[in-house]
């Protein structure tokens, strides 16, 4: 896996906060124009003997061409499922050292095609790892008519919930309706990456001309976390990873060219000081930064939705969840040190964000780490 600079703290926070990050130009235009390409023949060749009209198909099969497991018959498009840009950005979003494939996949939707119907990914496939995410590859421009991911922000923090997307249209509506937040649709050009979690609620919207896909599924596991940059040459970086890890590396660190991260100002200062701090006193910042707490209140609200009090709340019940999930640390003592006034207010603010109480996520968590011990 190479390593770069290509995600910062921002996008970490980000992802761990709303459960889906947008990555622009993580991949050059000529070089996703030629790997596009290659994933064109493939499904061309795949789809060869199936002459069905649209409207022969099932609902699922209505919604994408759908073509797994690529990289194993189709050469050329190996670079694009293993691409090292793509695997060390999605480390470095769940702090992986190494990742593991469980296929990739290409979805092409068809002019007059269905929408995809919400869902979460992980109930699909049988993989016990907690951390993993996928990573949403646009071939060509997705907009309003081309079609959009979008994304219910929070949603992966909740339980996971099967969907019958494939006999049951319109069957993603009810888990849209029982998100706090209502899906973001996010356009993307050729090169971008979206990246969300497996527990995340998600569908797309496409108009009328269709849209091609390749979606990568990456599970589990720790990477260090970078800023952002952006190389010259990205293609020479790719033909040597193919052939030459420790060179492809060297070239790359020889072109980055850092790229300052967009900011809204103030609450995005504010929300970034929330997550690394969630005892921050709000009354304080306010004054530093010369501002009444009403426009505090209302500035932040216009950007996230939700009040600065409430964000901080869900930021300790997030780093809660984590420590929960990950270590083996007290709950008491967790609650104490996140600033909760007690254990019992610790469970509300984690039920409340997720629907179960920290016993049920240790559990859970233990329970997936017997089974990985006793199967290694």
């Amino acid at each position: 896996m190479q390593t770069a600079a290509l995600v910062d703290r921002a996008d970490v926070e980000a992802f761990r906060r709303d459960g889906f990050v947008h990555l622009k130009g993580l991949l050059g235009a000529e070089e996703i124009g030629r790997l596009g390409r290659a994933v064109d023949a493939a499904v061309t060749a795949r789809t060869r003997n199936d002459a069905r009209a649209l409207a022969d198909k099932s609902p699922y099969e209505q919604s994408f061409i759908q073509c797994q497991y690529l990289w194993e018959d189709f050469p050329d498009v190996r670079p694009l499922t293993f691409h090292p840009k793509v695997v060390g950005a999605a480390a470095a979003l769940i702090g992986a050292e190494a990742m593991r494939l469980w296929h990739d996949q290409a979805l092409y939707k068809e002019a007059g095609g269905r929408e995809t119907d919400a869902h979460q990914d992980h109930p699909y496939w049988p993989i016990n790892e907690l951390r993993t995410l996928t990573a949403w590859i646009p071939l060509i421009e997705v907009d309003d008519e081309t079609g959009c991911m979008g994304y219910a922000p929070g949603s992966h923090t909740g339980e996971a919930e099967y969907v019958d997307i494939f006999t049951a249209p319109g069957s993603g509506e009810a888990l849209v309706a029982k998100q706090k937040r209502k899906p973001v649709f996010v356009p993307a050009r050729p090169g971008d990456v979206l990246f969300h979690s497996m527990f995340h609620a998600h569908c797309d919207r496409f108009g009328s001309r269709g849209a091609e896909i390749l979606n990568l599924l990456l599970p589990d596991a720790a990477a260090p976390k970078f800023g952002a940059a952006r190389v010259h040459d990205p293609d020479r970086v790719a033909r040597l990873a193919e052939s030459d890890a420790t060179a492809a590396r060297s070239c790359l660190y020889e072109q980055l060219l850092p790229i300052a991260p967009e900011n809204n100002g103030w609450p995005d200062m504010l929300a970034a000081e929330l997550l690394a701090d969630a005892n921050l006193r709000l009354d304080l910042w306010a004054e530093r930064q010369g501002l009444v707490p009403e426009t505090l209140s209302r500035g932040f609200g216009a950007l996230y939705g939700v009040t600065p009090a409430a964000f901080r709340v869900e930021a300790r019940a997030h780093h809660a969840f984590e420590r929960i999930v990950y270590g083996r640390q007290p709950l008491s003592d967790i609650a104490l040190s996140l600033g909760f006034s007690d254990q019992s207010h610790m469970t509300r603010a984690l039920t409340s964000l997720t629907g179960k109480p920290p016993r049920h996520w240790r559990e859970a968590s233990n329970s997936f780490k017997t089974r990985q011990s006793s199967s290694s």
